[in-house]
């Protein structure tokens, strides 16, 4: 997975497949590694704040999404947020932040949730829960802060949670296996990449 800085002047690579997990950080000018960092494990997600101080990736079977502080492409201040307890087996996913990068969005595949992480007090993460077999996959937030997409990799669909009510408003069709979202400027279109 790749998230682009804020600023344009970085990228983060994830690696969460064979060999070890870890974030690379490339330089867009030079093109060239900047820094490393391994983590005992990961899977998909992976996004700046806004302000692009802070990278979070998905913790995976881990349970925690790890977060580090960004400074001049290097990472530091590695910590983790617990999203659920380890024998539960929610397995964090695919993330995204809200636009004031106060509220952490995390999907959980195999435990058919979305958590709700505010970075203030991420003790205090909360879980909104989907069908049985949806597999959310990823998340992301409306500009307005209104409503959250998940894409439903189990489900071929897209649900729209109403972020004030903490419900599910609507779920969308979409082929099968739904991955990647992104809204256009105006926020009026949604595009589903698909596996």
């Amino acid at each position: 997975h790749i998230a682009l800085h804020p600023q344009e002047l970085f990228v983060a690579v994830l690696h969460a497949g064979y060999g070890d997990h870890e974030v690379v950080i490339i330089e867009l000018k030079e093109f060239k590694i900047v820094s490393r960092v391994n983590v005992p494990e990961t899977f998909v997600g992976l996004a700046f704040n806004p302000e692009g101080s802070q990278l979070f990736a998905s913790g995976a079977e881990d349970e925690v999404v790890h977060q580090f502080a960004f400074a001049k492409g290097f990472l530091s201040n590695h910590r983790q947020i617990r999203i659920a307890d380890v024998k539960e087996k929610f397995v964090p996913a695919g993330l995204s932040l809200s636009k004031d990068g106060q509220q952490l969005y995390v999907a959980n595949p195999w435990g058919d949730t979305v958590a709700l992480v505010p970075l203030a007090e991420p003790a205090k993460v909360s879980h909104i829960q989907l069908t049985a077999a949806d597999y959310p996959y990823t998340t992301l937030p409306s500009a307005d802060g209104r409503r959250l997409y998940i894409s439903l990799w189990g489900r071929a669909g897209v649900a729209v949670i109403n972020l004030a009510t903490k419900k599910v408003d609507a779920t969308w069709d979409t082929k099968a296996h739904p991955t990647e979202l992104v809204l256009n400027k105006k926020q009026d279109l949604l595009f589903v990449a698909c596996a």
